[in-house]
């Protein structure tokens, strides 16, 4: 019956950031609470504002059936591939769930997405249908609350290094806020647990300050 099938939808937030943990999360919700997303206004938390996301969590909370995050840490990013990070939690979450259909949003597009999928097929130990689709958060529900609250989590960790670092902007490298602060850190030689060591931002920034050195 339709209540009784559970499903799980799986994204992530922090895949770009230089400073910040990624977060991924299942969120698994029966298919006959699926219009009650809906009705919510649920979609890709990329088209929602930071005050939305957080107004719409708890209600997504009390709508879900089990909700699942994991946390990587910017020191595991660095000496590990990303790609292997985002499959490995994607088959953790849906051997953990308990769901019969999962729904994921697959960092790949055209005939990479099915091949995506049948990778995930063999790292999975339980019976489970795999939808995966490339910006699944614009097409399916419960990934687009997986979405949403993978997205207020990482914002409640970047808030907490905010208060203990100051304000360094949203983490991105295009923001010329976090962008300063890198800098600050490139010239005081020292960085933090919470900055992505081997992203390229880091290394351009530490290049533009070398050119600078040499044209003074």
């Amino acid at each position: 019956m339709l209540q009784d099938l559970l499903m799980i939808g799986i994204d992530e937030a922090g895949r770009g950031p230089v400073i910040g943990p990624l977060v991924f999360c299942g969120y698994t919700v029966r298919a006959d609470k699926v219009g009650a997303l809906k009705k919510r206004g649920v979609r890709d938390s990329k088209e929602l504002s930071i005050g939305k996301m957080f107004e719409l969590a708890p209600e997504l909370e009390s709508i879900a059936a089990r909700i699942f995050y994991k946390e990587v840490h910017p020191k595991v990013i660095d000496g590990k591939n990303l790609g292997a990070i985002t499959i490995e939690a994607f088959a953790e979450f849906i051997n953990s769930s308990g769901a019969d259909e999962a729904f994921i949003d697959v960092p790949a597009s055209g005939n990479n997405v099915e091949k995506y999928v049948n990778r995930l097929y063999r790292m999975i130990d339980v019976p489970i249908k795999i939808t995966g689709a490339n910006k699944a958060d614009k097409k399916f529900p419960c990934v687009s609350a997986a979405s949403i609250c993978a997205k207020v989590r990482r914002e409640q960790r970047i808030a907490e290094l905010k208060k203990k670092y100051g304000d360094f902007g949203s983490g991105y490298p295009h923001d010329e806020k976090t962008r300063d602060f890198i800098k600050q850190l490139c010239i005081k030689g020292s960085f933090p647990e919470f900055v992505r060591r081997k992203w390229q931002t880091l290394a351009k920034i530490e290049f533009s300050l070398k050119q600078e050195q040499f044209e003074f």
